[in-house]
């Protein structure tokens, strides 16, 4: 049975029970009433049954209808709210699913171009000579570039306002962790070292987003699958080994 039909028959249900609760109190309050001299009771014909006794008792009728009308009422003001804030949830369920959607494939496509990034840092040997090097910096400078875009940036951190605070946290902190690698851009002032430290920062955000990024990044500083606590990436930073390399 569908949202609606539930609805319709919990309304009709609830109509029926105040009628027949209103008919009950009518029916009882007759039964009670002392029939005055030369009258009579309410002939049991329905509906006359019903005008003669809302005739005898028409303080009673009266509260007893708009009792039951003003109920009948606010149930239907309270569905009214109710299915509105089920349709406000499915469309922010449907809009928090579609982001996810949306960002997934662009946090995947900036995590491979990420571990590129970082397979030519690591390549890189001041021996190799001024023309490879330049070769390699360019390309270090054009990945960063296309993985901090700043309009990517501004865009998804709007999207990600409909996800949960748990969600929302991991991108902003991948945001923030791209916006800062972004200062690398620029060829002509990229220290290798320095682009490495920082991209080994911004691998552990995308993993935190999305775990199945990790593949980008094996066998570089974290096992497959998971992310380092705090005390690991501070190792790490400082050049020590630890056991989960």
């Amino acid at each position: 049975m569908t949202p609606y039909a539930r609805t319709v028959l919990t309304g009709l249900l609830l109509f029926i029970f105040l009628l027949a609760f209103v008919f009950a109190v009518l029916a009882s309050a007759e039964l009670a009433m002392l029939v005055p001299q030369g009258g009579g009771r309410c002939e049991l014909k329905f509906p006359k049954w019903l005008g003669c006794a809302i005739a005898n008792h028409e303080n009673l009728a009266g509260g007893l209808i708009g009792a039951a009308g003003t109920l009948f009422a606010g149930w239907i003001a309270w569905t009214a709210i109710q299915m509105q804030v089920a349709a406000d949830e499915r469309r922010a369920q449907a809009d928090r699913e579609e982001v996810e959607s949306v960002l997934k494939s662009d946090v995947d496509n900036f995590a491979e171009a990420l571990g590129a990034v970082w397979e030519v840092l690591e390549g890189y040997e001041v021996s190799d000579g001024p023309e490879t090097n330049r070769q390699k910096i360019e390309s270090i400078a054009y990945g960063i570039e296309i993985v901090s875009k700043k309009s990517w940036l501004s865009t998804s951190r709007r999207m990600v306002e409909v996800l949960g605070w748990d969600r929302r946290r991991k991108y902003e902190a991948l945001f923030d962790s791209l916006g800062s690698l972004g200062a690398f851009k620029d060829a002509d002032s990229i220290n290798v070292d320095e682009v490495l430290s920082r991209v080994a920062e911004v691998a552990i955000d995308f993993q935190l987003v999305d775990s199945g990024t990790q593949v980008y990044f094996e066998g570089r500083f974290q096992r497959a699958g998971k992310a380092w606590s705090v005390g690991q990436t501070v190792s790490f930073m400082a050049g020590l080994e630890t056991n989960n390399r």
